[in-house]
């Protein structure tokens, strides 16, 4: 097993870092969320997708969207998660909008991979699903939806980027480590160095 023991709230947060820390993609992106942002009124929410100083809408949100554990052994599971990142960008025909849009998310896709990382710094088992080094399977973000949308009472640019990612999760944690956000345990040692996990598998 490669990658340590982590939680979803560490992917989400490092996820974030690659969009808004790497040099040149997180000033194009605009505003990115680690949720949907909601308000009361559609100005206050496009308030919310425009970077400061512009009245241009230029924002994205990550949401991870399904989550599948699977025993890996007796000390630790595997689970698969779905994330999505959406994004938005006022359409802006005379200055050719859709490129722009096109573009940032080019940028997105080559960004995760640009570093040839699997683990995204160690807390993935693989950047991709289970068993995703067999060839054919699919790694990284994929660009699943992008049409012209109203957000925020603007006519915009809509995408939708899927990203699945396999991560090791110790069995037996407590609730509360998810709750407060933070990884509060290590993966157990067991005390004969040789020792080999064995499980058995059942047809339903």
């Amino acid at each position: 097993m490669s990658g340590s023991v982590s939680t979803p709230v560490q992917i989400r947060d490092a996820l974030l870092a690659r969009l808004t820390a790497t040099p040149g993609l997180g000033a194009q992106l605009g505003v990115v969320h680690a949720f949907e942002r909601y308000a009361s009124s559609l100005g206050d929410l496009a308030l919310l997708y425009q970077p400061a100083g512009s009245t241009e809408l230029r924002g994205w949100f990550l949401r991870r969207v399904t989550a599948r554990p699977v025993v890996a052994s007796n000390l630790h599971l595997e689970v698969e998660s779905l994330w999505r990142l959406h994004g938005y960008l006022t359409l802006d025909d005379a200055a050719a909008s859709e490129l722009t849009m096109q573009g940032l998310v080019d940028a997105v896709m080559v960004d995760l991979w640009a570093d040839g990382d699997e683990t995204l710094g160690g807390l993935l088992v693989n950047l991709g699903p289970r068993g995703g080094e067999r060839p054919g399977t699919p790694w990284g973000w994929e660009l699943v939806d992008f049409q012209q949308v109203q957000f925020a009472g603007v006519l915009c640019h809509g995408v939708t980027l899927e990203l699945t990612t396999t991560h090791a999760q110790a069995r037996g944690v407590e609730p509360d480590d998810f709750l407060r956000g933070t990884a509060g345990w290590q993966l157990d040692t067991h005390p004969d160095p040789d020792a080999v996990d064995e499980f058995e598998l059942e047809q339903a």
